[in-house]
């Protein structure tokens, strides 16, 4: 895995880096190990983002890694960098460095480049590009995959800010393990040779721009060129290798039974049993485990992670799909992707595990990773989905549902009272989904004073009095979380006898909508969470208030959004009424600039006010 480091910044088209050449050639053996070599020609036109480091990520045991040579070409100069100012350092304990244990990153610092400069490099990854696979195997090799026998890898053909002249992926396998490829997002020249008992493919592509950043625009992998290859026959063969990787670290010992057990001694409901289960591994920390030398893909045996209280995402599901199977139900691990789709050709995409409890006419997806926290099983973030359930007998690729707006929403009524210039406030929320999950993070733990400070953010205002608040308690799971606040508000604005009163409604926006549509115009598709907001608020005014004017109605759906604002006066009780519903996660291009303006309209809003007078 090479990185080449860069910072993300808006840069003008005369003053960026451009990779010249990047070549990688991988010798692929029939085992499913390769040798990776890179060479990459970069020339400086940015100088304060250029590269500081050239880096290349391995895991002992599993495969080696090294950095051949480095030159920098200077006009009619070239500086050999010295090689032995190589670090090699364990990796940050982030995603990666959690689940590939014993991870390590060879680095070499790269200073005073300058503008017109060429950078030139070539690494080289002996065993493959996996990161600590677990296997029996693994012991008596020096170099192993996780799916023994087969070659797979997904090559981006594109760079944040950085053009590339060009790039040429060739990958040659033995014959009888000959791979398909698919092209993603864009076009790659393809040529195939038969060179004796091996086959040579070449992937080239040429003058690809520098991809820009943009808002909520879902991962690289989901919008850069991309080409993915794999001699991986089906899902089923996926499915089925992973039952041999996982598979017996997930059955109940007499342990895990007995524990399973008395956790649900009093619960007689299948369904209450689910959620006992699933808050109960919810909870478990997550915190990985060294229990071995060579640490990898296969969860540890659900008793470590029970006795431990800790574990990664392969160890909750593990541990969950065991506890299930205790219960007497039919519970399946299950394998997906975090932050990026899988492509529909079968090969190892995924870098997450959850749980499938499948039912007579169903399958319920439980995550105690990503959901922890929260009362519903599976987090919205992963509606849409694809998954692989983990069988003996193999398995296809599966769509997780999208469920109903109502169940990740956030819903707020309002009710206001104005007597002379002041407000008096009783504000309710009521939160499903994310939502839930995101408002139990805000105030776990939190003192009096801080959950003060919370609400006070929550309703927009920092100079009200709190006359009294309840929230439900972050690990009562019996409903979705809901808060109750009553305040008192003196800042009504006075102009002579001229009042003004801004309500909720026309303030809130949903923070990442905005930000959404923060551009005039996209070249990736805008990702949205599928979601609704909905205020109703009533606004009583007194007896000698006279109003004058309200805020004006507002209304545009279609296939993507609703996006509603409705204002009724009726003697001295204002009702107004706000919707955002987003129905789809995905609003393409081609139908973002239409929406993008009904948005900027729609959040003009935002400085409606009402206007009275008193008498």
């Amino acid at each position: 895995m090479l990185l080449f480091i860069s910072c993300v910044a808006d840069i003008k088209k005369e003053h960026v880096n451009v990779i010249l050449k990047q070549k990688i050639i991988e010798r692929v053996n029939s085992d499913g190990t390769s040798e990776r070599e890179t060479y990459n020609l970069i020339k400086i036109g940015d100088k304060e983002n250029a590269p500081n480091a050239i880096t290349i990520s391995y895991t002992p045991y599993f495969n080696e890694a090294f950095i051949d040579f480095v030159r920098v070409i200077r006009g009619f100069d070239t500086l050999t960098i010295d090689l032995s100012n190589i670090q090699d350092n364990p990796a940050p304990a982030d995603l990666g460095g959690t689940i590939f244990w014993g991870e390590r990153i060879l680095t070499l610092p790269i200073i005073d480049l300058k503008e017109n400069d060429k950078l030139e490099y070539k690494t080289i990854l002996k065993g493959g590009t996996w990161l600590g696979p677990m296997s029996q195997e693994s012991t008596l090799k020096k170099y192993q995959v996780p799916y023994s026998g087969y070659f797979n890898y997904v090559e981006l053909f594109e760079e944040f800010n950085t053009p590339i002249k060009e790039k040429e992926y060739d990958v040659i396998v033995p014959k009888e393990k000959d791979i398909k490829y698919q092209i993603f997002n864009g076009k790659i020249k393809v040529q195939r040779k038969e060179k004796g008992d091996t086959v040579h493919y070449n992937f080239k592509g040429e003058n690809i721009k520098g991809a820009k950043y943009e808002p909520l625009m879902g991962s690289p992998y989901d919008n850069f060129r991309k080409l993915i290859v794999t001699n991986i026959p089906s899902w089923y063969e996926v499915s089925r290798i992973e039952n041999e990787l996982s598979g017996k670290n997930l059955e109940p010992n007499g342990y895990v039974k007995g524990f399973t057990d008395s956790l649900l001694k009093d619960v007689k409901d299948d369904s209450e049993k689910i959620k006992k289960l699933f808050y109960f591994v919810s909870d478990i920390r997550y915190l990985g485990l060294i229990e071995d030398e060579r640490e990898g893909y296969t969860p540890h045996p659900p008793e470590i992670t029970l006795r431990k209280r800790s574990g990664v995402c392969k160890d909750k599901a593990a541990l969950l799909v065991a506890m299930l199977r205790a219960a007497g139900f039919k519970a399946y691990y299950t394998i997906t992707s975090v932050g990026s789709r899988i492509e529909n050709i079968p090969s190892d995409q995924t870098n997450h595990a959850i749980v499938a409890i499948v039912q007579e006419d169903t399958i319920i997806y439980l995550d105690p990773t990503i959901g922890q926290g929260g009362r519903s099983l599976l987090p919205p973030s992963e509606w849409g989905q694809e998954v692989i359930i983990v069988k003996e007998e193999g398995d296809t690729l599966r769509e997780i549902p999208y469920f109903s707006i109502e169940e990740n929403m956030e819903k707020i009524s309002i009710e206001t009272e104005i007597n002379n210039d002041t407000a008096y406030t009783y504000f309710k929320g009521y939160y499903t989904g994310s939502f839930d999950q995101r408002m139990r993070r805000r105030f776990i733990g939190k003192s009096d004073d801080e959950i003060k400070d919370e609400l006070l953010d929550i309703i927009g205002l920092k100079d009200c009095d709190l006359l009294s608040f309840k929230i439900q308690g972050t690990k009562d799971f019996t409903d979705f979380f809901n808060i109750n606040v009553q305040y008192k508000n003196g800042n009504i604005i006075k102009i002579k006898n001229l009042k003004m009163f801004k309500p909720f409604s026309c303030g809130y926006i949903p923070w990442f909508f905005e930000y959404g549509f923060s551009q005039k115009k996209r070249k990736s598709n805008l990702k949205l969470p599928v979601s609704g907001y909905f205020t109703q608020e009533t606004i009583l005014f007194g007896l000698e208030d006279s109003v004058i004017s309200i805020p004006m109605d507002f209304f545009y759906e279609d296939s993507f959004v609703k996006l509603s604002l409705a204002s009724n006066l009726e003697g001295r009780t204002l009702n107004i009424e706000k919707e955002i519903i987003v129905k789809r996660d995905d609003i393409p291009v081609s139908e973002y600039n239409e929406i993008y303006m009904k948005v900027k309209d729609f959040e003009r809003r935002k400085e409606g006010w009402v206007l009275f007078i008193s008498y």
